[in-house]
């Protein structure tokens, strides 16, 4: 039996609310983004290893936020492990657009040049970093 009173054992405040919220929103995209990779490896003949690798990283994105959210309080600090891994996400965008010469985008938005889809990429990146480190401290510091 899960929920906020019962995996907590107590009171949840606003922000670890917002934080749960925020991890099954995040584990439903990872999800859907992994469906995605699928999809575009099997209709767009996709690059195995974008594939392979989507499959990986957001397969483990919707398993550390479910169990993070499944018990937000006990397990809190796993949204520091989703903050690392959106820094290095960044971090590998960020070197490819600097250093290489991105290939075609094969996946949605498609029709967007390969440097306007890392960068759009990377802002929503960016967005998670803050929303998860935010959220963290909130939701620490009302411990």
């Amino acid at each position: 039996m899960y929920g906020p009173d019962v995996a907590t054992g107590g009171a949840v405040s606003t922000a670890e609310q917002w934080l749960i919220r925020l991890l099954w929103l995040h584990a439903a995209l990872s999800v859907l983004f992994v469906a995605m990779a699928w999809r575009d490896g099997i209709v767009e003949d996709a690059d195995l290893r974008f594939v392979v690798n989507t499959t990986a990283k957001d397969g483990l994105f919707a398993v550390i936020s479910v169990v993070a959210a499944l018990d937000a309080r006990r397990r809190l600090d796993l949204v520091l492990l989703l903050i690392a891994a959106y820094v290095f996400l960044v971090v590998g965008e960020l070197l490819e657009l600097l250093f290489a010469d991105p290939p075609k985008v094969m996946t949605l938005p498609a029709d967007s040049g390969s440097a306007t889809y890392l960068l759009a990429w990377m802002g929503g990146d960016i967005v998670f970093i803050a929303l998860f480190f935010f959220l963290y401290r909130a939701a620490k510091s009302r411990r």
